[in-house]
């Protein structure tokens, strides 16, 4: 497999939703593009990561709203599992504090499904040549709202109360302590001005931080 710089007919590519139909309509817009070569297709959070932990492609498309783990959860997990793949969220949900805490964490392209084929070809080719691409009409939602804006830390957290995992299960999966954790989920609290778990995952739902999938 190339990697990002080296020749660009041969950009590897995966692409991440749970609906079929879109998979199979960005699969066709990445074949017509001869500079890159789709391995695979990913239904759902889990399959995505293991799929990229496995191919490392250059490249992977993520839809946000997704079952099991979203694709903000995928993105996390893809900067540490094969931080050279370039991220694209291509996704439907226009939620204003996750597309800023998506920005602020690093992602490399933000696009509405409602773009233009043409719009989001040209977007792929940008990202893969090194460059951030936000959409316009994404860069539009980010103005829209001022929620809080999360560091990815208190978005693992976040998305891990959202599964119903204990402190104990998170500090254990993130390696910090469960001190630590009750930290991260005040602070959560505060910042998105809430006073229970249930008012917070109620305000992240909202907000587009987690999906109806990781509410348990």
């Amino acid at each position: 497999m190339s990697r990002l710089g080296g020749t660009i007919e041969n950009y590897t590519v995966i692409i991440v939703d749970d609906h079929q139909i879109t998979r199979k309509g960005v699969r066709a817009l990445i074949d017509d593009m001869a500079e890159f070569n789709c391995l695979g297709e990913a239904g759902d959070g889990l399959e995505a990561i293991s799929l990229a932990k496995r191919l490392k492609p250059d490249l992977a498309l993520i839809d946000l709203k997704m079952p099991t783990v979203s694709g903000a959860e995928v993105f996390v997990e893809l900067r540490r599992w094969s931080p050279e793949t370039r991220v694209i969220i291509l996704t439907g949900l226009a939620a204003a504090a996750m597309f800023r805490s998506m920005v602020d964490n690093g992602i490399d392209g933000l696009f509405l499904k409602s773009c233009a084929p043409e719009e989001l070809m040209n977007g792929i080719r940008r990202v893969a040549a090194g460059e951030r691409v936000i959409q316009p009409d994404a860069q539009a939602v980010l103005g829209q709202d001022p929620s809080p804006e999360l560091t990815r830390r208190e978005l693992q957290v976040l998305q891990a109360i959202a599964r119903g995992e204990t402190n104990n299960i998170i500090a254990d999966n993130l390696g910090i302590s469960p001190k630590t954790v009750d930290s991260h989920r005040t602070n959560l609290m505060t910042k998105m001005k809430v006073h229970s778990v249930a008012e917070l995952l109620t305000r992240a739902l909202q907000d587009g931080f987690v999906s109806e999938g990781d509410h348990q």
